[in-house]
Order: C-alpha cells, then sequence, then structure tokens
C-alpha cells in the first residue's frame, strides 16, 4: 500500500477514473474543494471521470443534488451510475410484480421505486426493496428480524439498493439498505444487490465509457473510493487498481475506536491494512483526502 498526497502523483498511470462520491466528493452536506479540484484536473489531462456511487437514487437527483444542494457544478466529471440506476432497470422490468418498501421514501429516491399505489402489505408482496433506513442510534437493526423472517418465509427476493452498510451525513451515521440485506441473506434470504462491491454497476459504468468513445480496460481504470467492504472489493472484482480515500467511514470508525484524529499514524495504518486483510481485500494507493 503506497501512500500518497495527491491524485496527480499517479494519475498518469490511467485513462479513467471509477470514483465514489458520498465520503470521497463530500459528506452529505458540504463539498470537498480538493476532491473535485483533482477530479477536474484528472479531466482535463483528458482521464474520462464516471461517478459510481450507491445512492439509492438515479443519477439525475444525484447530478441535481450535486449542484443544487452541494454547490458542485457538473464540469469535474463525465457521467455517474448510481445503484438506483440499476434498480430502476429492474423493477421497471417488473410490470406486474408488486412491492412491499422497507425504510424511508424521499423525494430523491421517489422515482426508483413504485408508486405508493403500487405498494402494498408484505402478504400481498412478490417482493421487497430497501433504499435507506435511519440513523444509527434511532433504530436496532435486530428489530427487523421478525419481518424478515416473514419475508423469508414467503421466499421473497430482496432488491437493495444500496448495499452500503452506513453513510456519514455530515458526522451522523446513518444505517443503509446493504446493512438489512446481510441479515436478510444470513437467513437464507435471496437478496439482489445493485451497487457496489457486486458486478453489474461496474459493467454499467464500464458501458458508460463505451459511451464516450473511451475503449479502456480495467488495468487503466483508477477506482476511487473511502470503503472497505464495497469499494474496494469492487476494484478488485473488476480487476482495477485502487486508491483508498483514509478520512471517510473508516476513519470516523477508528476515531471513535481510538479517540484520536490523525488519519495518516501509524495506529491508523495498523488499523486499514488489518482490516483490509480480514476482508482479503488489495488496497494500491492510501490518500487522506483527494487532493
Amino acid at each position: 500500500m503506497q501512500k500518497i498526497a495527491n491524485l496527480s502523483e499517479i494519475i498518469s498511470n490511467y485513462d479513467a477514473v471509477f470514483s465514489d462520491v458520498w465520503g470521497v466528493v463530500h459528506n452529505g452536506i458540504t463539498a470537498f474543494e480538493t476532491s473535485v479540484a483533482a477530479l477536474s484536473e484528472a479531466k482535463l489531462m483528458g482521464k474520462k471521470v464516471i461517478l459510481i456511487t450507491n445512492a439509492p437514487s438515479t443519477s439525475e437527483h444525484v447530478r441535481d443534488h450535486l449542484k443544487n444542494s452541494i454547490g458542485i457544478d457538473a464540469d469535474f466529471y463525465d457521467d455517474i451510475i448510481t445503484s438506483g440506476d440499476v434498480a430502476k432497470l429492474i423493477i421497471d422490468g417488473w410490470h406486474d410484480k408488486k412491492c412491499f418498501h422497507i425504510g424511508l421514501r424521499d423525494i430523491e429516491s421517489q422515482d426508483v421505486q413504485p408508486d405508493y399505489s403500487k405498494l402494498v402489505d408484505l402478504n400481498l408482496a412478490d417482493y421487497v426493496l430497501c433504499s435507506f433506513l435511519a440513523r444509527q442510534d434511532e433504530v436496532e437493526l435486530t428489530d427487523y428480524m421478525p419481518l424478515l423472517e416473514q419475508m423469508k418465509q414467503r421466499n421473497l427476493p430482496f432488491v437493495c439498493s444500496n448495499p452500503d452498510h452506513l453513510v456519514d451525513v455530515g458526522g451522523l451515521l446513518y444505517y443503509c439498505a446493504g446493512a438489512m440485506a446481510d441479515l436478510y441473506q444470513n437467513i437464507g434470504g435471496e437478496v439482489i444487490y445493485t451497487g457496489k462491491p457486486h458486478g453489474v454497476i461496474y459493467q454499467h459504468a464500464q458501458a458508460k465509457l463505451a459511451a464516450l468513445k473511451a475503449d479502456v480496460p480495467p488495468s487503466k481504470i483508477l477506482v476511487i473510493g473511502d470503503s472497505l467492504g464495497t469499494d474496494v472489493p469492487g476494484a478488485n472484482r473488476l480487476g482495477s487498481d485502487m486508491l483508498f480515500v483514509a478520512d471517510g467511514i473508516h476513519a470516523r470508525e477508528f476515531e471513535k475506536e481510538q479517540q484520536e484524529n490523525n488519519i495518516f499514524s501509524d495506529a491508523f495504518m495498523t488499523f486499514i491494512e488489518g482490516r483490509a486483510k480480514s476482508l482479503k481485500v488489495n488496497v494500491d494507493y492510501y490518500i487522506s483526502q483527494l487532493a
């Protein structure tokens, strides 16, 4: 694992970038200006930049959120693919199937999820959709086990439109659909994952490159992200190098355990290396915050 200070140190080795959004470009509230500048510079150098995110909303909503809520224009990337986009493609193909929904419903994910009129009680559902849950300090995942057991009894497929377990929203941690999907899978339920680290979203990202007339092999794609659970194994499976952004979800985890915030300390390096080893994933590069 090589520590770098700037993306410019390695970007000449690649023709395209697949960059995470939440935790790399912004924290849900505030933009990371150095990250935007680094990706903008890569794009000016002729590198194709695809934002690849486990957001359960469509790419159009992510684009609007970046511009209107975070305050970032679209000139630092070429295209976006979201876990919500992939979920929508699946759901749109299930014209006659009825949905039971778990989690918060908001305007940003409304176009991925069926209309309220198409939502039904569990006993009438053909599948279950989970998009987003609630704050970590407000719910206990184990409270959902009776519901998950009922779903399993009916052998309902579970569409997980955000495979992340946690997301940091301005310093507050929220459970994502992936946390519940794992519980369901652990009791033998069928889960359809539509985002990272699963291959389908990377196939769509590669299709985005093809649409840009960029025939880029995985070995020439640099994947950037802050999650050892999604971004890193996704890059490994794709066969691409991985740039791990330390000041993300695992920095929060480390700070909670160690009561310090020096993410380039020897202790943090040991922490990340240990986590990567336990998850059997490989990190090629390591950076504090994308710059």
